[in-house]
């Protein structure tokens, strides 16, 4: 998949009661060469806006700088492709 502005993403919260849950996000920005391969962690940096759940994810992120792309071990604080893109 093309990493690119405006594609939607499911970001992994770091902070707040609701830390380590995904959140749909949508990435506003791409760093460096974002995008030309996929396999290298410094190619995935991304700028995201999250959309939290309402008064549910209190002292969570809204925006996400310099957030890297991990499918496998997905720490918080990454971003993943949904399982499921509608294009």
């Amino acid at each position: 998949m093309t990493i690119q502005r405006g594609s939607p993403v499911l970001y992994k919260l770091q902070h707040g009661a609701s830390a380590g849950q995904y959140r749909p996000a949508i990435i506003t920005r791409t760093w460096g060469h974002a995008g030309k391969d996929p396999q290298s962690v410094s190619d995935t940096c991304v700028q995201l806006a999250i959309f939290l759940d309402g008064c549910n994810d209190t002292g969570a992120e809204q925006f996400a700088s310099s957030s890297h792309y991990d499918d496998n071990t997905e720490p918080p604080g990454t971003w993943k492709w949904p399982e499921e893109r509608v294009l």
